[in-house]
C-alpha cells in the first residue's frame, strides 16, 4: 500500500531489503476471482492506518481473515471495524519477536503461498506496463510510473490526493526510483 513506506526497500540501512514478500500490484490481484479463491489468508496482520483500496479490504473481509491491527500509540485506525485484535505495540519490535517466536517453534513460512503471490504480482506488473506502453496519449497512470521511475535514489515524493496515492500505488513499480511517501490529506491528518 502506498502509505505503508514498505516499498522503500532498505529503509533502516541494515541490508535488509523489506520489499521481499511485498507485493506491489495486490489491488489488481484483489479484483482476480480464480486467483483469490485460492490465496486467501486465514489471518492478516495489518501495521497502521487501514489500506487504502476498498477493494482489497472487502475481499480480506469476504475471505473471513481474521485481521490484527498493530496500531502504535493505540489510534484504533479501524474505520470499517474489521479488527479481531487491536494491539497497541511498536510495530518493529513486535513482528521480529512474533518472527522470532515462530522460529523457534519450528513454524516455517509456507513459502508456496508467499511464491504464488510473487509470481502473481510480476505477472500483473508486466501486464500493466505492457498496457500502459500501448498508449500514446499522456494519461495519469502513464505520468504517475514516470515520475516515480524517474527519481533519483535518494529523492522523496510527497503524494497528498486521495487519487493520486491510488494511482502511484497501482502504477509504479516495487523498488522503482526514490522513496515514496504517502498522505491522504493534505491538513496534516
Amino acid at each position: 500500500d502506498p502509505l505503508s513506506g514498505v516499498g522503500d526497500g532498505d529503509d533502516a540501512g541494515d541490508g535488509v531489503d523489506v520489499r521481499d514478500g511485498v507485493v506491489v500490484a495486490y489491488e489488481a490481484l484483489a479484483r482476480a476471482d480464480r486467483f483469490t479463491q485460492r490465496v486467501a489468508p486465514a489471518v492478516a496482520i495489518r501495521v497502521g492506518a487501514a489500506i487504502t483500496s476498498v477493494t482489497f479490504t472487502r475481499w480480506l473481509d469476504d475471505a473471513d481473515t481474521e485481521t490484527m491491527i498493530v496500531d502504535p500509540g493505540a489510534g484504533w485506525r479501524d474505520p470499517a471495524h474489521s479488527g479481531v485484535a487491536m494491539i497497541d505495540a511498536d510495530p518493529e519490535e513486535l513482528l521480529v519477536a512474533l518472527s522470532e517466536r515462530l522460529e523457534e517453534s519450528g513454524c516455517e513460512p509456507d513459502r508456496a503461498w508467499v511464491d504464488t503471490w510473487s509470481r502473481a504480482d510480476a505477472y500483473a506488473q508486466a501486464a500493466i506496463d505492457t498496457t500502459l506502453d500501448g498508449w500514446s496519449e499522456c494519461s495519469e497512470p502513464r505520468v504517475a510510473r514516470g515520475l516515480v521511475r524517474a527519481l533519483p535514489a535518494a529523492a522523496t515524493l510527497v503524494v497528498a490526493s486521495g487519487m493520486t496515492v491510488r494511482g502511484v500505488g497501482w502504477f509504479e513499480r516495487s523498488g522503482a526510483g526514490g522513496g515514496g511517501r504517502a498522505r491522504r490529506w493534505v491538513d496534516g491528518n
